[in-house]
């Protein structure tokens, strides 16, 4: 496991986040929109791991241009993160830069999704997202936000991306119906909650795709069968 920690630069002591939930929802979708889009892709490849190979076996393996590709998305990205200027990143060891960005890394990509989540208090407002695979919502509502999706599916973060709006759609005080002037508000009340709720509205409606794209699947095929007697 990749341990978290801070790293001393120009006197000062600078911390990479420890914790999903102490990352704001609006700070990550603005990574995602900025500093992750300069990603080299020859970064993805190393973490595309097979088996029997490491991460850092796969990065030390990189020619030395790519490495130093890498390093200087290194530094954005703990920049960011960290709030340490660039400039002085520059002057870091750069055990101690790889550590610090694969630490992040770490964090983002280890969040486990609860399956169980089905909503979140904010202000004393209990917000809930739809019942048992949306049998309380409308289909308006599940294509609104599947639109969200597709609006940004050819960036690199895919749908995470599109958190806030989705939330905005789904996630709302019980009984209340969908009404889609709020979705501004609301995605602004949202902004600053952890990135765990986030996340786990994410994995709720990636539920919902499948089970959806079931759905229409079965339908469809039943549908083809019925024509299909017609015509005997």
């Amino acid at each position: 496991m990749i341990k978290f920690k801070g790293f001393k630069l120009g006197g000062r002591v600078f911390n990479i986040p420890s914790d999903i939930k102490a990352v704001k929802i609006g700070r990550y979708i603005k990574y995602l929109n900025t500093v992750f889009q300069e990603c080299p892709e020859e970064l993805n490849a190393v973490c595309d791991l097979e088996e029997g190979q490491t991460l850092n076996g796969n990065f030390e393996a990189l020619p030395a241009p790519v490495k130093k590709l890498c390093y200087e998305y290194f530094i954005k990205v703990v920049s960011f993160w960290t709030k340490a200027p660039e400039a002085q990143l520059k002057n870091l060891d750069l055990k101690e830069l790889e550590l610090s960005f694969w630490g992040i890394e770490y964090l983002f990509g280890s969040f486990k999704p609860n399956k169980d989540f089905a909503g979140f208090e904010l202000n004393g407002v209990e917000y809930i997202l739809p019942a048992e695979h949306m049998k309380q919502s409308t289909l308006i509502e599940f294509a609104e936000a599947a639109q969200y999706e597709e609006n940004v599916k050819d960036l690199k973060a895919g749908n995470h991306i599109a958190i806030l709006d989705n939330m905005a759609i789904l996630c709302r005080p019980k009984g209340e119906q969908y009404d889609d002037t709020k979705n501004a508000s609301r995605k602004k009340l949202f902004y600053n909650l952890g990135l765990d709720v986030g996340l786990n509205v994410v994995f709720f409606l990636n539920k919902l795709n499948v089970s959806l794209n079931y759905n229409l699947l079965i339908y469809s095929l039943l549908k083809g069968q019925r024509a299909a007697a017609l015509k005997k």
